[in-house]
C-alpha cells in the first residue's frame, strides 16, 4: 500500500459477500489472501467491520476486492493479487520466518480459538498419549504424500481450499508440537538450543550409529 495511503476508517468497508476477496495481515504480520466462501454473520449486521473480522480473525485488513477483481476497499489500492488464488488463505512472509517462541504461542493460541482445549479460560488437561501420537500422524501424512507421487516440495490445494502436500504435512507436525509445548509450558525454544549444542559435542554419526 502506498505511503499516502489514508487511515484505516472501517466505517468504509464494503459488506462482506461470497465471492469477494481480501488481503489481511495475521498476527504473526503474515500477509494473507482469502476468498469469502462463507458468511458467519448476518449480512444485513450494521457491523460490518465485525463480519469480516468473523471470516478472517484478523484486526488488519489491508484490501478487499469483487468478484470481477476490483478494488472495493480502499479505493487507492493497487497491490497485485494472486490471479488464481486458493479459496482460503496463502500466507505469504513479509518479515523474518516465525521463531520458536512465536510457532508454539500462536499454535496454542489457534487450538484455543478453535475449542481444541475446551474452555480457554479453563482449558482441558493433557491427554499426553493422544497428542504425542497426532504428532506421529502426521508425518505418516506426509510419507502417503510422497507414496502417492508428490514431490517433496509440492504444494496444491483441495476443492475446499485446503493446502496439501509434504510440506503442509510437516508444518502440521510443527503445529501439533507448538500447541503440546504451549499447553504444558514446556520452552521449546530452549530445549532446542540445548540438544544442538550437545549434538554439536558428539562424535562422528553419534558414535557411528546406522542411522
Amino acid at each position: 500500500m502506498s505511503e499516502d495511503a489514508p487511515a484505516y476508517n472501517p466505517n468504509t468497508l464494503p459488506m462482506p459477500k461470497l465471492g469477494y476477496r481480501m488481503r489481511y495481515k495475521q498476527a504473526s504480520d503474515m500477509i494473507a489472501e482469502q476468498v469469502v466462501t462463507y458468511l458467519t454473520v448476518e449480512p444485513a449486521t450494521e457491523n460490518v467491520e465485525a463480519a469480516w473480522f468473523a471470516i478472517c480473525g484478523s484486526s488488519e485488513i489491508l484490501e478487499i476486492r469483487d468478484q470481477d477483481d476490483r478494488t472495493l476497499w480502499p479505493q487507492h489500492a493497487a497491490l497485485p493479487f494472486d490471479p488464481d488464488p486458493p479459496t482460503t488463505h496463502r500466507a505469504t512472509p513479509t518479515e523474518p520466518s516465525l521463531t520458536i517462541d512465536e510457532l508454539v504461542a500462536l499454535s496454542y493460541d489457534t487450538a484455543l480459538d478453535h475449542g481444541w482445549w475446551g474452555d480457554r479460560d479453563d482449558p482441558d488437561p493433557i491427554n499426553v498419549g493422544e497428542k504425542l501420537m497426532l504428532m506421529v500422524s502426521e508425518i505418516s501424512e506426509a510419507l502417503e504424500e510422497w507414496r502417492n507421487g508428490h514431490e517433496l516440495t509440492d504444494v496444491y490445494y483441495g476443492d475446499d481450499g485446503k493446502p496439501e502436500g509434504v510440506p503442509i504435512e510437516l508444518a502440521d507436525v510443527l503445529i501439533r508440537i507448538g500447541d503440546f509445548c504451549g499447553r504444558a509450558g514446556i520452552d521449546l525454544d530452549a530445549a532446542v538450543r540445548d540438544k544442538m549444542v550437545y549434538n554439536n559435542g558428539r562424535p562422528h554419526r553419534h558414535g557411528n550409529k546406522r542411522a
